[in-house]
């Protein structure tokens, strides 16, 4: 959001005033606007990172399912195929977590957008409700320093500028409050997120954690395999061998 005031020297006095006060809640307004995208944007990063972790995991757990190595060995082939089975039942989990975290997170980040955008949409008709207030009292003090003004434009001129002040003041209380309202309404809107993210991320690595855990019990009591397996890896090296030493 940019807000760019014009040259000071041109407001009326009491404007002067109010706009230095007025500057730290729209400075503040612009931090916040800058938080909330740069939030959006790492919670689509951690959106994408949670969806291709699983996904790559059962991919290869499912490459490994057809690979010649382990077609052969009846307990390497259950391992690899329970390994298939879990990554699959995490990766559904993690479609789970996703839309937890658009509904707890993203939908919050959309909902403060939109109050930003009526914020500067705001902010701009406050510019312009001052420039006019602006206008007039140059009017007006113009005609006042005329001895001999015309009444019927002075009386015009006085009521151009009660009109410009009334509308000027009147949209600057109600953005003054409405300012106040959005850091507010920051609080409100995302500390609910943080337990719930919390809990989504607790659950889904419970469940990693206990997947991964029966397979490492399956592997360390199919010791048969895994020496099954060390034996493969040692012929392989001896072929490589034999094949050098012909070279």
């Amino acid at each position: 959001m940019s807000w760019n005031p014009f040259n000071r020297s041109s407001l009326p006095k009491r404007s002067i005033l109010v706009e230095k006060d007025f500057d730290k809640d729209v400075k503040r307004l612009n931090e916040l606007e800058t938080a909330n995208k740069q939030l959006q944007k790492d919670v689509r990063k951690y959106i994408e990172a949670l969806v291709e972790c699983p996904k790559t995991e059962t991919q290869l757990a499912s490459e490994l399912a057809t690979n010649e190595i382990f077609l052969h060995d009846p307990d390497l082939k259950q391992y690899v195929a329970r390994w298939r089975d879990g990554a699959q039942r995490l990766e559904k989990d993690a479609d789970h977590s996703v839309r937890d975290v658009q509904k707890a997170i993203e939908e919050p980040i959309k909902r403060y957008n939109t109050v930003m955008l009526e914020m500067n949409s705001a902010l701009k008709k406050r510019d312009q409700l001052l420039q006019e207030y602006s206008h007039a009292q140059t009017k007006l003090e113009k005609y006042q320093k005329q001895s001999k003004a015309n009444p019927n434009k002075l009386q015009a001129a006085q009521g151009g500028f009660n009109e410009a002040k009334r509308a000027f003041e009147s949209k600057h209380g109600g953005l003054t409050r409405d300012l106040h309202c959005v850091d507010t309404a920051r609080e409100q809107n995302f500390n609910p997120c943080v337990p719930l993210i919390a809990d989504q991320q607790a659950n889904y690595f419970h469940e990693c954690q206990q997947l991964h855990g029966e397979l490492a019990k399956c592997l360390s009591a199919g010791t048969e395999s895994a020496d099954s397996l060390d034996a493969i890896l040692r012929d392989i090296r001896a072929l490589t061998l034999v094949v050098d030493e012909e070279q």
